[in-house]
């Protein structure tokens, strides 16, 4: 089958699963270039919103350059995450996770990715959504670059979700080059006899099109769920559904913050907490990276360095009885 044939049957696979609320806001976007379906506090919410004040602020005390270098400052996360129920068949299992790239911010970003990743030993890939930046998006450019990064990642387990930046057209792309791409679905995964769930939703930030209910469907009761998710803040009901992982990215983990890591913008109705690093909601245990790339006008990075983390699964371990 031709390259031209297949990028077909993988568009028509996908068309059938977008939701149609996608389809309308991609067009909006298109036409006005602009977040939509948005409050006034929601746009206080965003870095967008915020951007041209503190682009404006960074140029005029000379901190822009020092913000650039940061943002490409990229480094590995190692984090070791314990889970309730986790299969012994998948202890110790490890999956390299990529998110919130924004290709076309950062023109060195992609060889900084492939550096750092080409001698990491892994299971799994997870490409965590916001491969685009919406306010410069170049289509040629995301998948040439994306396609660049894939070429390096040492494994065929590649699962993807399209984050608050992205068209379904980059999702159509990537799967073309063996990336299973999840929208409000499932997968089964197995290891060693044993299988655990992959759940993927669409955005829930800006195209509202996440649906937990039919990304579990068909998953059998009891079974270890995982829930992959662009933006934390389905954590209530991810929770509710009865995930035991949720691992998120889009927050940047506040990209500028204060000394200590305190971030200024929350970019998601969400705890603290859960803004970056691993944490838990109740017996459930999660992890939203910082992501690789900056976001909004203001390409820079302010106490909140850029990262590709490596998540290390274990079984919690019960306490003494």
């Amino acid at each position: 089958m031709s390259i031209i044939h297949c990028k077909l049957r993988f568009k028509k696979e996908l068309m059938n699963k977008i939701h149609p609320n996608r389809f309308y806001l991609e067009d909006y976007r298109r036409k006005r270039h602009r977040y939509s379906r948005d409050s006034f506090l929601g746009r206080l919410r965003r870095v967008h919103t915020w951007s041209p004040l503190i682009h404006f602020v960074l140029r005029a005390t000379g901190f822009a350059h020092r913000g650039l270098a940061n943002a490409l400052a990229l480094k590995l996360t190692e984090v070791t995450l314990e889970s309730d129920g986790l299969p012994d068949s998948f202890d110790n299992c490890r999956i390299l996770f990529i998110a919130d790239l924004h290709i076309e911010g950062l023109d060195s970003l992609t060889d900084k990715v492939i550096e750092l990743i080409k001698n990491l030993e892994y299971d799994y890939c997870f490409l965590g959504g916001d491969y685009s930046l919406y306010n410069r998006y170049d289509s040629a450019k995301t998948k040439q670059q994306m396609q660049k990064i894939i070429k390096h990642i040492k494994t065929n387990k590649i699962y993807g979700i399209l984050g608050n930046h992205d068209y379904y057209e980059t999702a159509v792309f990537l799967q073309s080059l063996g990336v299973t791409m999840l929208i409000n679905e499932n997968v089964p995964i197995e290891r060693n006899r044993t299988t655990v769930y992959l759940a993927g939703v669409d955005d829930c930030y800006v195209f509202d099109c996440a649906d937990i209910g039919q990304a579990v469907s068909g998953i059998p009761a009891g079974s270890f769920k995982i829930l992959f998710s662009h933006s934390p803040q389905l954590y209530r009901q991810a929770q509710k559904y009865g995930f035991n992982l949720f691992i998120a990215g889009h927050t940047h983990g506040g990209q500028i913050c204060l000394p200590g890591g305190i971030p200024l913008i929350k970019s998601a109705k969400i705890p603290r907490k859960l803004i970056k690093g691993p944490w838990r909601y109740k017996n459930m245990t999660g992890f939203t990276t910082s992501g690789a790339g900056a976001s909004g006008n203001v390409i820079a990075r302010f106490n909140c360095p850029p990262e590709i983390a490596v998540l290390t699964l274990r079984a919690k371990k019960s306490g003494p009885t």
